[in-house]
């Protein structure tokens, strides 16, 4: 009578140190993306932001006064976060020119 042993084999040393080399290959492709999205795209919005605020080069300044017309907000609280600067400062403008409750 033969008798079947099953034992659980444990991955080797070859399959441990490929798993390790395959997770520091995903990390230094995700850094080296980020950086490359943080140094190469960052600047050139920077760029383009300069060149629309002073207007030059054909960049035109964004006006929203268009979308806000037809908003009625009397009588209403407007929260705006982020005022001082970018995506903040547009909505900013237009609430303070309507008649709204400012705290």
């Amino acid at each position: 009578m033969t008798q079947s042993m099953t034992t659980i084999s444990e991955p080797g040393f070859k399959h441990v140190w490929l798993r390790k080399f395959q997770i520091f290959i995903n990390k230094f492709i995700f850094i080296l993306w980020t950086g490359i999205l943080i140094y190469a795209v960052g600047p050139y919005y920077s760029i383009r932001e300069f060149l629309r605020n002073f207007q030059l080069f054909g960049f035109k300044k964004l006006d929203y006064s268009k979308e806000f017309n037809g908003i009625n907000l009397s009588g209403k609280v407007c929260v705006i976060t982020g005022g001082t600067r970018g995506i903040g400062l547009e909505p900013k403008k237009i609430a303070i020119s309507l008649p709204v409750r400012q705290h």
